[in-house]
């Protein structure tokens, strides 16, 4: 039973392992400092939310994902990504997000504080 597992959270999708989710997060693109970003979410209101930044390779439909997904439904949460992956992104590789760049990951969080307030 993964809703009485309590460890670090940064293995849970370790812990749940090969779930694909089939739920459709909500899509919404947000200015980022090189062009448009792509954000996926699952808002909570008075729970925690869970928001993966590019993870490992910025696909929403990666199993790292997916795993997170589904565990943080089972548990209440709500979940959301930055799409990182180039060919997912609006525009042109030149206008893809640089990870050395912190402004688009506040862009990113503040976007999510906006939908999900408490």
């Amino acid at each position: 039973d993964t809703m009485a597992w309590g460890g670090d959270q940064r293995t849970v999708a370790v812990a749940v392992g090969g779930q694909q989710s089939s739920e459709q997060l909500d899509t919404h693109r947000i200015t980022g400092c090189r062009g448009e970003l792509v954000v996926h979410l699952r808002p909570s209101q008075h729970s925690p939310l869970v928001f993966v930044l590019g993870g490992l390779v910025g696909d929403p439909k990666s199993p790292f994902v997916q795993d997170l997904q589904v565990a943080t439904k089972a548990r209440g949460w709500g979940f959301g990504m930055w799409v990182t992956r180039p060919d997912l992104l609006p525009g042109a590789l030149a206008s893809a997000p640089n990870p050395s760049d912190v402004r688009d990951v506040h862009s990113c969080l503040q976007f999510v504080r906006k939908q999900c307030p408490g």
